[in-house]
């Protein structure tokens, strides 16, 4: 059994004063905003500093190292509805570590084993239902969908026109049913980009990097239905087939997984 994640809840300013502490340099577009006021006393009183000017707790000196050297970095954003998470995770040997944005520049900051990074990005994915006020531990409810998710073959350009065509669909209502003709797709296919014009509530994109310089990424889109993963499918035809597959919470590690692989 591998030893509980370690978690720790910063603001802005706490982050920065241990950013400039260590001299770490943080994954891009983490690094925090400076003059965002003194943070000391604040992680004095978390037992992060050992007293004025005195010296940051190692396994908060170590978690930083992860973020800033890591082997494979996994940055994630996904939304329902509105309602969004922004997480990196890095991995660098047999330690983890990520950061969650919480807002006004705060964050939670994790030290986990690399070989639960599967149960670690399952908090990267919103559940199917949550309170607007509610933190991230309290986010992993969530009841089961209802509807059926998106299932199926697409061209990678039907499912790319489709989504601008949801973005403007109340200004547009016919753009879905001009895509469709433009493309020519067949009768299961234009049901399916109906599908995903019109019942499309949100989305999800993990961007892997490794320090090989490798790079990929997984895709998944969300409907009342639940979640389904873009897979790319080649068929013969010249054009670039995907497959929207049934997706869930516990399944973005297993997503993931072979690009992890490559990348280290």
């Amino acid at each position: 059994m591998t030893p509980a994640p370690h978690r720790l809840v910063l603001t802005a300013g706490e982050l920065r004063y241990l950013v400039e502490r260590t001299g770490v340099d943080l994954p891009p577009g983490w690094m925090p905003s400076a003059d965002i006021g003194p943070a000391e006393a604040g992680l004095i009183k978390k037992r992060v500093v050992d007293g004025v000017g005195g010296e940051i707790h190692r396994s908060v000196v170590k978690n930083l190292e992860v973020l800033a050297l890591p082997m494979v970095m996994l940055d994630t954003v996904a939304e329902i509805d509105g309602r969004g998470l922004h997480s990196v995770h890095a991995i660098s040997g047999p330690l983890g570590a990520s950061l969650f944005e919480l807002g006004d520049g705060a964050v939670e900051m994790s030290m986990f084993a690399s070989a639960d990074l599967g149960k670690e990005l399952i908090r990267a994915v919103p559940p199917e239902s949550q309170d607007a006020n509610a933190g991230i531990e309290s986010r992993l409810g969530g009841g089961g969908p209802e509807q059926a998710p998106l299932r199926g073959r697409l061209p990678l350009a039907a499912l790319q026109e489709m989504g601008a065509a949801r973005l403007f669909r109340d200004a547009d209502p016919g753009g879905p049913a001009a895509v469709v003709a433009r493309l020519r797709l067949s009768g299961d296919e234009a049901a399916l980009a109906q599908q995903v014009a019109t019942e499309t509530d949100g989305a999800l994109r993990c961007l892997v990097v490794g320090r090989n310089g490798r790079t990929s990424q997984v895709s998944w889109v969300h409907t009342d239905g639940g979640w389904s993963g873009l897979e790319p499918e080649p068929d013969g035809s010249g054009r670039r087939m995907v497959r929207l597959a049934p997706a869930a919470r516990e399944d973005l590690g297993t997503w993931v997984a072979p690009a992890v692989a490559g990348a280290l």
